[in-house]
C-alpha cells in the first residue's frame, strides 16, 4: 500500500501508550519490587525505537523494514551490543520492561504442541488488515487464529469486483438481530455473549469507480468509525454492537487490485506478511517435528538436530519436472476452453521444459497425461493411467449401490475431471467452479 502519515502516527501513539502503560502494569505485578529507575531510563529510551521502527513500516516488506533498522540502529546512539551480531536486526527484538535489555522475539516464542499463537487477542476488538502477496499466508493466519476464539463466531465475506455494501447488509441481516433501547437501536449477534468477526477477504478487489471510491470500503469505514450505519429501508440510524471487522488483501501492485484508501487504513492498522524467513520456517518445522516425535518419547529430544538435518528436497531432476509441469497444466491449461489454446499450452510447457532442463529424457519426464493422485498410497505421486482406472472401477461399485443405480462409463475426460476436482478439495479453503453445458455431467463429476 503507499505510505501515508496518519496511520503511521496513530500506530506509533498506540504503540507509546503501550509502552507507557507496561510500567504500572509491571509494578502492579510486582509491587514488592517495583521498576528501578535505571531499568526505567533504558527502557524509556529504548522502546521507541521498537515503536518507530513498526509503526513506518507495518506495512512494508522484510527488506525495507530491515533498511529502517539499520538506519535507526546508526543514528539513535544507543546502546545496540546485541544487535551487531551477524544477522541481526532492530525487528527482531524487543525490551524487556523489567531490565531494559534487548531480548529476541525468537525467546518470547511459545514452545506449542501445536498450532501457533493467537495473531489477534480477543479483548481488544479493533479492526486488523494482513497484506501479502499470493502464498505468504495470510488468510491462513487470520482463518487459524479466529477459529481458535471460543467466544467469536467467524463471518466469511470473498470480495469481488462488483462487491457492494449490500453484501455486507445481507451478512447482517443473516447473523444479527436487531433490538430497540431506550438509546436508539442496535444491531447486535443473535447468540447473546457471543462476537461476530467479519472477514473479509481480499478485501482490495472491489472496483473504485469514477471518482476513485470503493464504496464498499467506505461502508466499511462508516461502520468502524461512527459504530453503525444508515438503514437504507426507513433512514434510521443503527448502532453495531459485538461485531469486528478484519481483513486480507493482496498488494495493490498487483493486476486487479486497488490501492485502499487511506482514511480507511487509519482505522485499521495493516501488518505486512511476507514470505517465511529462515527462522520462521525453522519454528514451524521444529513444533511439526516436536509433535510427531511425541509418538516416541524417547526420541523427542531428536526434534531440533532432526529439524536442522532436513534437506531442502528429495526429488530427483527427473522426478521434478513432472511435478512443474503438473502444476502449470492446472494453472494454465485448466481455465482455457478451445484444445487449441490446451495445445498452445502443452507446447509452451514442453518448450519452457527443454531450454531449462537440459540434463533430462524430456520424451520421459513429460509423457502424457501427467497425472498425480494419492488415491493408490498415501503420498500424492504420479500415477499410471490404467491403474488408476482400474481402482477407480473397483471403488465405483459402492456409489453405484448408495447413490447411483446406473453403472458410469469411465473414460479418460471423466478421471481426468475427477482427478481435478479432488485436487481442489483437499486444499485448505479449496473451491472451484464446473461450466459446461446441460448433460455435460457437470453433477455426476462433483459426486464421484
Amino acid at each position: 500500500m503507499e505510505f501515508t502519515i496518519a496511520p503511521a502516527v496513530s500506530t506509533l501513539f498506540a504503540l507509546i501508550n503501550k509502552m507507557i502503560g507496561n510500567v504500572p502494569d509491571h509494578n502492579a505485578r510486582h509491587s514488592n519490587f517495583p521498576l528501578q529507575q535505571e531499568y526505567f531510563n533504558a527502557y524509556a529510551k529504548k522502546h521507541p525505537l521498537v515503536a518507530i521502527v513498526w509503526a513506518f513500516t507495518q506495512d512494508s516488506e522484510i527488506d525495507r523494514r530491515a533498511k529502517m533498522a539499520i538506519f535507526l540502529q546508526d543514528h539513535s546512539g544507543i546502546n545496540m551490543s546485541p544487535l551487531h551480531e551477524p544477522g541481526a536486526s532492530l525487528v527482531d527484538y524487543d525490551v524487556q520492561v523489567s531490565t531494559g535489555d534487548w531480548a529476541a522475539w525468537q525467546t518470547s516464542v511459545l514452545i506449542v504442541e501445536i498450532d501457533s499463537h493467537q495473531v489477534i487477542a480477543s479483548d481488544v476488538h479493533k479492526p486488523l488488515m494482513l497484506c501479502g502477496l499470493p502464498g505468504s499466508g495470510n488468510t491462513m493466519t487470520l482463518s487459524s487464529a479466529m477459529c481458535k476464539l471460543s467466544n467469536m463466531d467467524v463471518v466469511r465475506l470473498n470480495f469481488s469486483s462488483a462487491t457492494t455494501p449490500e453484501l455486507v447488509l445481507k451478512k447482517f441481516d443473516q447473523h444479527c438481530g436487531y433490538k430497540k433501547t431506550l438509546t436508539g437501536i442496535f444491531l447486535a449477534p443473535i447468540q447473546i455473549g457471543k462476537w461476530i468477526v467479519i472477514f473479509c477477504n481480499e478485501i482490495n478487489l472491489p472496483a473504485a469507480d469514477k471518482y476513485g471510491t470503493q464504496k464498499v470500503i467506505s461502508f466499511l469505514r462508516q461502520l468502524v468509525k461512527g459504530g453503525g450505519f444508515w438503514r437504507p429501508s426507513d433512514k434510521v440510524w443503527i448502532k453495531l454492537e459485538r461485531i469486528q471487522f478484519v481483513g486480507a488483501c493482496n498488494p495493490p501492485t498487483d493486476p486487479g487490485w486497488v490501492t485502499l484508501s487511506p482514511r480507511f487504513l487509519l482505522h485499521a492498522p495493516l501488518v505486512m506478511v511476507d514470505y517465511s524467513g529462515e527462522a520462521s520456517l525453522k519454528q514451524i518445522y521444529r513444533t511439526f517435528n516436536r509433535a510427531v516425535l511425541k509418538v516416541l518419547p524417547s526420541r523427542c529430544g531428536h526434534a531440533e538436530p532432526l529439524t536442522l538435518a532436513m534437506p531442502l528436497e528429495t526429488l530427483s531432476l527427473e522426478g521434478l519436472v513432472p511435478v512443474w509441469a503438473h502444476e502449470a497444466l492446472r494453472l494454465f491449461s485448466d481455465h482455457l476452453v478451445s484444445e487449441e489454446e490446451k495445445q498452445w499450452t502443452d507446447e509452451m510447457i514442453d518448450s519452457t521444459a527443454s531450454n531449462y532442463f537440459h540434463n533430462i529424457n524430456q520424451q520421459e519426464a513429460l509423457t502424457r497425461p501427467i497425472l498425480f493422485s494419492n488415491w493408490t498410497s498415501k503420498y500424492y505421486i504420479s500415477v499410471d493411467r490404467e491403474e488408476l482406472q482400474e481402482y477407480s472401477k473397483a471403488r465405483l461399485w459402492v456409489f453405484y449401490e448408495e447413490e447411483l443405480d446406473v453403472p458410469l462409463v469411465l473414460f479418460n475426460d471423466v478421471l481426468d475431471h475427477v482427478l481435478r476436482i479432488d485436487r481442489v478439495f483437499q486444499q485448505v479453503q479449496g473451491h472451484l467452479l464446473l461450466i459446461g453445458v446441460s448433460g455435460s455431467g457437470k453433477g455426476r463429476a462433483e459426486c464421484t
